[in-house]
């Protein structure tokens, strides 16, 4: 490991290496995410090394062991999306802690506070229309979700469906400042493929007017039953299927669930509380995770 950086060190800052004095400046967490970002969007991917002065040599600091859990953890709560490769480690040496970020290249467009970010020498800057061009015409996701569906056009997209997604995921200076038609601004979120024209399994999930009509699995089967047995029909009290786009399903479910789910007030002392018999943040983050992360290929 101290060979692999001391090649770093040498090399010095680029296009794939940066530089960090240590986790505690201002603004530290979004220098992290942006250089993440770009690294990310380029096309090999790059490292960054935190401990380390711009002259390269090391800067002393301590206390490595929190601070990369705390990086790990900006990663996996999706700062940056969709959430890339990264491994992080860290280096103890008796002149100062190092954390060594290795970032992989995205199959996706890297987002990160609703802006694309890229790599231009030593510098992380936003990226351009034209560069979100090109970073988009480079990604080589070929996920499910990321598959043009050959059976559907442009029109089973719905467009305001769209416009709800892009306000909220994309800045509204990208947005005001974009040209591009809207084949381009789909495929800006892997919702189409820009080389066919046709919108992608995930586009279809996320803003489609019937995905139904080409996975007729992807839909949610509600049941709220008397019995620990599912096959017990006659215990059945509820029973529902939701069909729709993903936000849509999601919002039906968290309507049943609502009415669902048993409450009650019980009295300590002079206080009432209300009780219910399930968590509802617990319930809606379960439901919620298992609609995207469930195999719609199958």
């Amino acid at each position: 490991m101290d060979e692999e950086l001391n090649a770093w060190l040498a090399r010095g800052e680029g296009e794939t290496l940066e530089f960090k004095r240590d986790p505690h400046d201002p603004g530290f967490r979004d220098k992290f995410c942006r250089t993440v970002s770009a690294f990310a969007n380029g096309t090999t991917g790059g490292t960054l090394l935190v401990g380390i002065n711009d002259d390269g040599t090391i800067s002393g600091y301590r206390d490595s062991h929190g601070d990369a859990e705390k990086m790990s953890n900006w990663i996996a709560d999706w700062l940056i999306s969709p959430k890339p490769v990264v491994e992080i480690t860290t280096i103890p040496r008796p002149d100062g802690d190092v954390i060594a970020v290795r970032v992989q290249a995205a199959p996706h467009p890297a987002w990160f506070a609703r802006k694309l970010w890229l790599r231009v020498g030593k510098t992380t800057r936003e990226a351009t229309l034209p560069d979100m061009r090109r970073i988009e015409e480079h990604a080589q996701a070929r996920s499910f979700d990321a598959t043009a569906c050959p059976s559907a056009t442009l029109e089973d997209i719905a467009e305001d469906l769209y416009t709800v997604y892009q306000r909220e995921f994309v800045a509204p200076d990208v947005i005001a400042a974009n040209g591009r038609d809207f084949l381009e601004k789909l495929s800006g979120q892997s919702f189409a493929d820009i080389h066919s024209g046709r919108p992608t399994y995930g586009g279809l999930l996320i803003c489609g007017k019937n995905p139904q009509r080409v996975l007729p699995l992807a839909t949610v089967l509600f049941v709220r039953t008397a019995s620990d047995s599912l096959t017990d029909r006659a215990a059945i009290l509820d029973e529902k299927e939701i069909k729709g786009d993903l936000p849509t399903q999601i919002r039906e479910l968290e309507s049943l669930m609502r009415v669902s789910i048993e409450t009650w007030h019980e009295q300590e002392g002079l206080k009432q509380e209300r009780v219910s018999s399930y968590s509802w943040d617990a319930l809606r983050e379960l439901v919620i995770n298992a609609l995207l992360h469930r195999d719609y290929s199958l």
